[in-house]
């Protein structure tokens, strides 16, 4: 424990002033302990342990781990839990960008912090959610990371919900040091990244007055298609995705065509011999499939300190980073007999339609003699996204000490500015009547077709390579950009106020005052509604807000210390919000240390949900009431026709498409609308934390300790499921919009929507605001093993932290109450925990590093009848099978400094090839990408030059 250590560290500097020489002893005062500020505080103290659960990471925690990105570093730790990755991201409004979350709660909930304070949110929302992008932040740069495992609003303000990580980095830094890494899948042979770093400092500020320390860093991945590393999943995985000739993709270049009202379709002529089978056209979809994006980062930090006066230091850090992350998407598909798409005019906020057509008969490639329905893929269009985003934090202030209090003032200038460039992913509406031709109102497809459609001179060509003009005109380049800026100004002051008998009390108090601006732009082609089915996020909206905070620690007796915190914060909309917090810490021996707090935090509205904004998402995976029944009979049906047929019979082929398309009643498709709401609440949280530190014997430290966080007030906006069951009932400024159901492409006639039910028409848009309408609870128990031991062969440090979850329960308006408990659901692990080892000989050391996540079942809420027991069995899938078992890896690492100045180190993950268990509820067309890795290898070289 380190009031434990700290005695021996006392003792430690007055034996060296002893054995100096008498003159210094006479005139040298005694060396007083250095006061540092904990995360959780604003005090400054020499135990930085204080009644908060907060877990410091050292830098050698950090080079062991084989991280390369302090993504790869965070995701690591059992507290994290899923939030959004660049890599997985392509399609998210904020792609190209991670985040991080503690609690499961989401990523607005976790307050990242660099050095003490606030980094610029990345530019673009994650559809209503702003985040601190970590990949902006430099890996080698930083000295430590304290993670505050329990909320912080009283000290820090909005978003401290669910804890706070605050990353330290290298101070006073003199020498120049540079490296470089790189790594890969030793089972695929592919997953490769690489990155060079370096940091540099000059001036010893403690003796010379001053010092600028910089580090850079610049990150490179790889990018990687499933067709290259499909065959190297584990059998367990290989056996749940398609086989043979399933792996292709009915929709070719250049395509498949059948005549109106039939199921006889075959090859359009030109398509390659060795992808014609059974008289169709097929592509190689993995070829399009990526399992991993190509990422491009540089990340720099500069920060400076001088001493200007007695007393008084000026400081200064400067943070800039550019980030790209190039996405590879499918091509665009063509398909005659596909349900019209839906997404929403953002001038008039009605919904616009884009119909499907067949090919006339005039067509030179349509050998039907009548009008050809037609499957294509776009196979000469590159189609796929470039993210770019660069972030910057401008830092200057003074902080000093006078009259025996000290004090800090600064200035701070922060933004992230986001691009989101896409091609070849979604028609131009005005593109495709250019280039394609069509009808008079692409949006009714009982209209006279073109007798010039897909024919249009100087027009796009099916199955030939198109010139690049033309594919520019039919799929333009679109996305859009996102610029968030703020100003800040804050000042705080801290020392001793009064003498009472068990010690000094303490304080501190400051200031925190903000403004922000933000503003999300789609291209114009997206703004004018040219763009079929794409999503729309514009947001333009700005405030200034401000807080105070104070902060007491009370020596109460000897052995029990109280701090008390406060902080009012006022935003716009809303009254002052005021967030308390009381924490006690009890300390009885030397070796035992018992810690409790009780705080109330909370989250103000972001510009998103309470600014001015409107969000436009294409929403799939509707269950529609009104038409999923109808529809599942009706493809029951169909499907029992293409079994009566014989195996070689073409129209089998039709059938079964057609069966599809009724079946997507029950996976349907809408527009949603989601707009801002001036009315909105803060959210609201109450948190509790109680545990104990215990150190029984020298160098070995035990904690536990009991969290439960509840949240109300959540700001939410009703699901779309739930609204289709209030249908016809809904609430003013809440709709839902269907197509005519005359129009319907699907029950196409009279005598068909009567035999099966259909009343409606298809679903086309959803509007929808948020609101405050849900609420969270949770909790469990943290707990730790810290030990260091000399043995015969060297120093032997071992570690064991995780967390257990006791609980996690969302609210259900539908239910009237708090959902199932979650804790063993799919998605929640009870147990999440690493246990490692290092053993270090001389200039050697060796590790392992065992990474445990406890099964679970793949059932999520209580709604969620598909994995519960009956769903499973429906599936013909044993108890067995409808779980996921437990997740556990091995890693080794090494590292050899034996040569002055220079470090060598390999980190090889998944030391035995471990394959990932099969996620059946994860199963689609591509497998796991972590089981494609499998066993990785990352070295790297580190040399100090002086």
């Amino acid at each position: 424990m380190n009031v434990h250590r700290m005695s021996h560290i006392a003792a430690a500097i007055a034996a060296l002033a002893a054995a100096l020489p008498a003159a210094a002893s006479e005139d040298a005062p005694p060396q007083p302990l250095h006061r540092v500020v904990v995360t959780g505080s604003n005090i400054k103290r020499i135990d930085v342990e204080t009644s908060d659960p907060v877990t410091v990471l050292r830098r050698a925690d950090i080079e062991r781990s084989g991280a390369t990105t302090l993504a790869g570093f965070l995701q690591s730790l059992p507290w994290t839990t899923d939030s959004l990755t660049d890599v997985g991201g392509s399609t998210a409004f904020a792609s190209g960008a991670t985040s991080t979350a503690l609690r499961h709660l989401d990523q607005q909930s976790t307050l990242v912090l660099l050095n003490g304070r606030r980094v610029a949110p990345f530019g673009l929302a994650d559809f209503a959610q702003f985040f601190t992008n970590i990949d902006t932040l430099p890996l080698d740069a930083i000295e430590r990371i304290e993670i505050l495992k329990s909320g912080a609003s009283a000290v820090y303000g909005s978003d401290a919900v669910a804890g706070v990580v605050n990353i330290i980095t290298r101070q006073n830094y003199q020498g120049f040091e540079a490296g470089a890494d790189m790594g890969r899948s030793l089972n695929s042979r592919s997953f490769g990244e690489r990155g060079f770093h370096a940091t540099a400092g000059i001036g010893d500020f403690d003796t010379d007055g001053f010092n600028v320390t910089a580090s850079v860093q610049h990150y490179r991945r790889d990018p990687v298609v499933w067709r290259d590393v499909v065959d190297r999943v584990s059998e367990g995985w290989r056996n749940t995705l398609p086989q043979g000739n399933e792996q292709l993709s009915f929709y070719s270049f250049p395509g498949n065509i059948a005549p109106a009202n039939t199921t006889n379709w075959h090859a359009v002529s030109g398509c390659d011999a060795s992808l014609t089978i059974d008289g169709l056209c097929w592509y190689d979809r993995y070829k399009g499939f990526e399992a991993q994006p190509a990422a491009n980062r540089t990340n720099l930090l500069i920060s400076a300190k001088a001493a200007i006066a007695p007393g008084v230091e000026g400081f200064a850090e400067l943070l800039w980073a550019r980030t790209k992350t190039d996405y590879l998407w499918y091509q665009a598909l063509y398909d005659s007999l596909d349900p019209a798409t839906s997404w929403a005019d953002p001038r008039t906020g009605t919904a616009q339609s884009f119909s499907f057509f067949m090919l006339p008969p005039t067509h030179p490639l349509n050998d039907t003699g009548d009008y050809a329905a037609l499957a294509y893929r776009f196979a000469d269009v590159k189609a796929g996204q470039t993210a770019s985003a660069s972030n910057y934090r401008l830092v200057t202030g003074l902080r000093g000490s006078a009259g025996g209090y000290d004090w800090e003032t600064s200035v701070a200038f922060l933004g992230s500015k986001a691009s989101q460039r896409a091609q070849g992913i979604a028609f131009s509406n005005s593109g495709f009547r250019q280039t394609i031709g069509g009808t008079t109102d692409l949006s009714d497809r009982t209209s006279a077709i073109d007798p010039d459609f897909f024919n249009i001179s100087n027009g796009y060509r099916l199955g030939k390579r198109n010139s690049q003009a033309v594919i520019d005109a039919l799929f333009p380049t679109l996305g859009s950009t996102g610029k968030l800026t703020q100003t800040a100004l804050d000042g705080k002051i801290s020392g001793e106020l009064a003498q009472l008998p068990a010690g000094p009390m303490s304080f501190a108090a400051g200031y925190d005052l903000r403004h922000e601006r933000s503003v999300i732009t789609p291209t114009d082609n997206v703004q004018n509604g040219d763009i079929v089915g794409y999503a729309y996020a514009q947001t333009r909206a700005s405030r200034t807000f401000g807080a105070v905070f104070g902060e007491l620690d009370i020596p109460v007796v000897q052995t029990l210390n109280a701090q008390v915190a406060a902080r009012i914060d006022k935003f716009p909309g809303f009254g002052a919000h005021l967030s308390p917090k009381i924490g006690l810490r009890y300390q009885p021996t030397q070796d035992l240390l018992l810690r409790g707090t009780a705080e109330s935090g909370f989250r103000a509205p972001n510009l998103v949900e309470a600014g001015t904004s409107t969000k436009t998402a294409f929403e799939s995976g509707i269950q529609d009431p009104k038409r999923c029944p109808g529809g599942q009979s009706y493809a029951d049906d169909l499907t029992a026709q293409a079994a009566a047929l014989p195996a070689g019979d073409p129209a089998r082929a039709g059938l079964k498409a057609l069966a599809e398309r009724a079946l997507a009643q029950c996976d349907a498709n809408a527009v949603s609308v989601i707009r801002n709401n001036p009315s909105l609440k803060p959210e609201v949280s109450r948190g509790y934390s109680f545990g104990t530190l215990f150190e029984p014997m020298q160098r070995t430290s035990v904690t536990l300790d009991y969290w439960s966080l509840s949240r109300k007030n959540e700001i939410r906006f009703t699901g779309t499921s739930q609204l289709l069951e209030q249908e016809g009932q809904l609430p003013p400024g809440v709709a839902v919009q269907r197509a005519p159901l005359s129009q319907d492409p699907v029950f196409n006639t009279v005598q068909l929507r009567q035999q099966y039910g259909i009343t409606v028409g298809q679903l086309l848009k959803v509007e929808n605001r948020f609101e405050n309408t849900s609420r969270t609870r949770t909790d469990g128990v943290d707990f730790g093993v810290k030990t260091s031991v000399d043995t015969p062969v060297g120093d032997l440090e071992l570690n064991l932290m995780g967390t257990w979850l006791n609980r996690f329960q969302a609210y259900s308006t539908a239910r009237g109450g708090y959902g199932d408990n979650l804790a063993g659901r799919y998605g929640y692990s009870r147990v999440s925990a690493s246990f490692s080892g290092a053993l270090t000989t001389g200039a050697v050391l060796n590790g392992l590093k065992l990474s445990y996540r406890s099964g679970t079942s793949l059932q999520g809420d209580y709604y969620d009848s598909g994995w519960d027991a009956q769903g499973c069995a429906a599936r013909q899938l044993s108890s067995g099978a409808c779980r996921l078992p437990a997740y556990v890896r091995t890693d080794y690492f090494f590292s050899y400094s034996g040569v002055r100045n220079l470090t060598l180190s390999a980190y090889v993950s998944n030391v035995f090839n471990r394959a990932m268990a099969v996620d059946r509820r994860a199963i689609d067309v591509t497998p796991s990408v972590e089981d494609a890795q499998r066993r990785s290898l990352h070295v790297s070289v580190n040399y100090k030059f002086f």
